[in-house]
Formats: structure tokens, sequence, C-alpha cells
């Protein structure tokens, strides 16, 4: 059932799903909700939630729905400033996985945020300040509550000859409570506060070189950015909540803290280069290539050998971004061994096509070498698609992906008919899927749809497993 209404201030959606309970599975009914709400207090406060919660953790696959590997609820509400912005937050999350510890998924409740910008000087200098508060509770394992806060003075620079400089200053304090925090070294547990002081400065520097033409730009920019800090205070009583799946890219080589959360800090000076090259036509094609690494003067070991920063020198990163017509793209994405010069990562999409019929890959190669971590493998795999509309009112779809792995085989191949109007859509989908994740068998699916564009949608499936 789905279900959505707008109004003058906000708005609901809902969509949800129940079914009786099936052979392989001892529930008496199954089913999931996902929903979400808006609403506009004033111009500056804003509330809201969303809603993602299922009966159990293969209902969503089995039935071909949205199927993340965690279910996330969220409740808010958020005051935007002319220069600030503040938010509390309330998160459950539901696991999907086969290996979750009963009891250890976390309930946050409050994060808090305040965020502040302010106003430029007359030299052109800034402040930005941020602070925060999190409760994590669990019914088994480590809890904590955090308060957390920093400050940054900022410097952009021009200089005569074209030269880009930034500059920037920190200052960021954590003070932590936590309690039944396992040190696996002594075999013990903490209970207790723990604080840091975390200072840091950066330059950064950037030279663009353009060259114009009558039918084209030139764009070539060098990148030096040197970062100066202590070592990283990352001691093994403050438990790592938010910053476990770190991944050195070219999205954040010029990055000061890497990490995604607060948990962990990227401390030790070091320097990250690379250059960027960019030439575009007056037709607007254009190709891009991206290419850099990070020198530290002192290893760290707060990195995993997975990471590509777990030497002095960090693995080559970068990207290619190829587009000769708006009828095809090519990027590619790579990260490359310092020393092999293997390929530690490669990402590599590409499509073609016009709004008729449109056909595309995704090429994914990622070597873990991560000792620490026995359960995650190699991962090479291609995935190819197709979209092709028919008339103005029937579209055809396909889809194969596969594993190239030693173990390889095919993984899932689908393909599907589509009508749709002004107020109605009918849906005919045919799969072929051979993965297992408990009660979800591999095998063959038919699904056909219905949905009333004023009123909702209606699925009917059916699953033929191996055997069946």
């Amino acid at each position: 059932t789905e279900y959505r209404q707008l109004f003058n201030k906000g708005k609901i959606e809902f969509f949800g799903s129940l079914v009786s309970g099936d052979n392989d599975n001892t529930k008496d009914f199954r089913g999931h909700v996902k929903a979400m709400t808006r609403w506009d207090l004033n111009k500056k406060w804003r509330t809201g939630a969303d809603f993602h919660l299922a009966s159990d953790d293969t209902y969503l696959r089995r039935y071909n729905l949205d199927a993340p590997t965690w279910l996330t609820t969220n409740a808010f509400v958020e005051r935007f400033g002319k220069q600030s912005y503040f938010s509390v937050n309330a998160y459950h999350f539901q696991s999907q996985r086969r290996i979750i510890a009963l009891g250890s998924t976390p309930i946050i409740t409050p994060l808090i945020e305040y965020k502040y910008f302010g106003k430029p000087s007359k030299y052109g200098s800034f402040v930005t300040a941020n602070a925060s508060a999190l409760a994590l509770y669990r019914e088994n394992g480590s809890d904590q509550t955090r308060l957390s806060s920093e400050i940054v003075w900022n410097l952009p620079y021009v200089s005569p000859l074209g030269g880009l400089y930034s500059l920037k200053a920190s200052l960021r304090g954590d003070g932590y409570y936590v309690r039944d925090v396992i040190n696996p070294k002594e075999n013990s547990s903490f209970t207790g506060n723990k604080e840091r002081l975390f200072p840091q400065f950066s330059m950064e520097w950037r030279f663009p070189l353009i060259k114009n033409s009558e039918n084209s730009t030139n764009y070539i920019e060098p990148i030096i950015q040197g970062i100066l800090s202590p070592s990283a205070k990352n001691p093994i009583e403050i438990p790592n909540e938010d910053s476990r799946d770190l991944e050195f890219d070219d999205t954040n080589l010029f990055v000061e803290q890497r990490f995604s959360g607060k948990d962990r800090i990227e401390g030790g000076s070091r320097i990250n280069y690379g250059i960027l090259w960019n030439f575009q036509t007056r037709s607007n094609s254009f190709v891009e290539v991206l290419v850099g690494q990070s020198y530290r003067f002192k290893k760290q070991d707060i990195f995993s050998n997975a990471s590509g920063l777990n030497g002095k020198f960090s693995d080559y990163v970068g990207h290619i971004r190829y587009n000769p017509t708006q009828y095809f793209d090519l990027s590619y994405r790579f990260r490359i061994n310092n020393s092999n010069f293997k390929a530690e990562k490669s990402e590599i999409s590409a499509s073609f096509g016009n709004k008729l019929i449109r056909i595309g890959s995704n090429y994914t190669q990622v070597n873990q070498n991560d000792t620490q971590n026995k359960e995650l493998e190699d991962r090479e795999e291609l995935y190819a698609y197709f979209n092709a509309r028919l008339s103005k009112y029937w579209n055809l779809t396909g889809s194969h992906r596969q594993n190239l792995g030693p173990k390889g085989g095919p993984i899932r191949s689908s393909i599907g008919f589509a009508y749709e109007d002004e107020c109605f859509i009918a849906g005919l989908d045919f799969a072929e899927d051979n993965t297992e994740d408990r009660d979800f068998n591999r095998g063959f699916s038919v699904m056909l749809r219905f949905t009333l564009k004023t009123l909702g949608e209606i699925k009917l499936s059916s699953n033929v497993g191996v055997g069946q």
C-alpha cells in the first residue's frame, strides 16, 4: 500500500506491505514500512522523520523490495539561521545481515549538532565553528556519551601571480564518558572518562593555468597541501563507532580529516599533492584527469592494510572522465599500489545511447589485503544494463550482474516490460537470482506490478527456488 499527501507546510509519504507467513519462515505475518514526513514549522524551523522497518532480515530481499544492509529510522528537528545551523536527531538501526550479535545494534538519542559560519573580515579571513553532543546505547556492548567542539580559522588568498592559497588553523576538543569498552590486548573492560585536544594547521596551494583557443579550453592545475599536526590521539578506551569505513580515493585526497566521523582522528604531519588536467571544447565534450598521492613524515598505525594509507607513501589515486558527446560517457576511478603499481581498486563505468535506448556497464575490482579482517574477500564484478523505450507508453529494461572472481559466475539477471500512461503503471519482471540468504533461495522469480498513480501500488510475485 502506498499513500501520499501534500500539505501547505509539509508532506507525508507512506509505503508498506504485509503478507501471510510462508513455509520458509515461522512468522504468521511478514511485512515492512517505509515512510517519511516533513513539516515546516516556520521560515527557520523544520521537523520530520524517516521510517524504514521490516519484520525480519530477509523479507525485503525475498519480495524484491528496496533492501539496504541497514534500515535506518530517524526523527529530527532543525533550524536554519543566516550564519548557523542547529539540529536534534534520534536514530534507530535494523540490520539485515546474517551475523549480528543480538542486542549489539546501537540506538542514538539524541545527536545534537550546531554549526556556525562567520562573516569575512576586511582581510578575507573568517571563522567557522561546530559543536555536537551524542548519546549512544546498546542492550549488549559498549555505550558512550560524547561532547565535541571545533573552531577553525580560514584565510583564502589569491597571489598577484594567480596562485590560490587556503590557510586553516583549527583546535578540536572531545570529551567521552564510555561504559564497558573491551580492551582485547589486556582482556579487560573500561568504564570512565576520556578526553583529547587536537590542534591542526594546513595550507593548500593551487596554480590554475588556462589556455583558451577558438574552439577549446585547456586547463591544468597543480595542487599541493601541507598539514601540520601532532600524532593521532586514538586511545583504545574510545570505541570506534562512526569512523570505521575509511576509503582513500580521489574524493578525499585533499581533505584534512579523512575519517567520516569523530571517534578517530587522522594525525601526523603530511603532504598531499596531485595534478588536475581538463580539456573542454565549445561543443561541451571534455576529458578530465586527476592523479595524486599523500606522504606522511611518520607512519601511523590507525590505517588498515586495505586502506592505501598504511605506509609513509600512500597509494596513487585519481580518476579519468571522458565525455565526447551527450550520447557517450566513460569514467575510470582508481587506486594503484605505490610499490608494485598493481591496481588495488578500479571502478569503470560507461554508457551509450539517447532517450530512446541506453546501454551501460559498470566494472568493479577491489583487492582487500586486510589481514585483520579475514571476512573481507577480493571482489571483481561486472554489471551491464539497458533501457529501451519501445513506444510512448511501453518500456523494456534488462540487467545482468556477473562475479568475475575465481569462484565466479552469474549473480543475477533480469528483464522486464512496463506500461505507463498518465494514471496507470503495469509491469512484468522476470529474474534469475543465484544467491542465497537464509530463507531466500536462489532461483527464478516473476513479479507483476500494478500502480494507480492516485491510489498506490500492488505487487504480485512468485519465487521458484532450486528444487521447487
